[in-house]
């Protein structure tokens, strides 16, 4: 079963960014939605709910995200209804070094796999967090 969802507008758009720095801005050394590449909305964006929502690969609604990893490799990171790929690195605001030119044309479904290929010190620094996380919600066992 499927079923047609709106499609996304600017605002949308921007709200997805803004939710993505709020979830991995801790993990990377800078973070923000391009403010000088444009967002742009192409063809009708509609979804397909079942289990799992996807969207279908003919929009070219897209945001711009600037990122400078841990190790303070920069990139521009363009996120579209496909997910998340690099369209520039050693840059921000720049979609000129295609991510082809160095290597690969990977799109991918989330921040933190983007994160995972791009920074070594991202693995590190999000367990570090998922283990405190789980340290405080484990119950304190009385001393003796």
């Amino acid at each position: 079963m499927s079923v047609d969802v709106p499609l996304l507008s600017e605002s949308d758009w921007r709200e997805e960014c803004a939710a993505v720095v709020r979830d991995v801005g801790q993990f990377v050394s800078f973070i923000r939605v391009s403010e000088k590449l444009e967002v742009s909305s192409g063809d009708a964006l509609k979804v397909a709910a079942a289990s799992l929502i996807s969207f279908s690969q003919s929009s070219s609604s897209c945001v711009y995200l600037n990122i400078t990893t841990l190790e303070d490799r920069l990139f521009t990171v363009e996120l579209t209804a496909r997910g998340f790929r690099v369209v520039a690195s050693g840059s921000h605001d720049l979609i000129g070094k295609r991510e082809s030119e160095v290597g690969s044309t990977v799109t991918y479904e989330t921040p933190y796999s983007l994160l995972q290929s791009i920074s070594q010190k991202f693995s590190g620094e999000f367990g570090r967090s998922l283990q405190l996380r789980l340290e405080a919600l484990a119950p304190r066992s009385p001393q003796s």
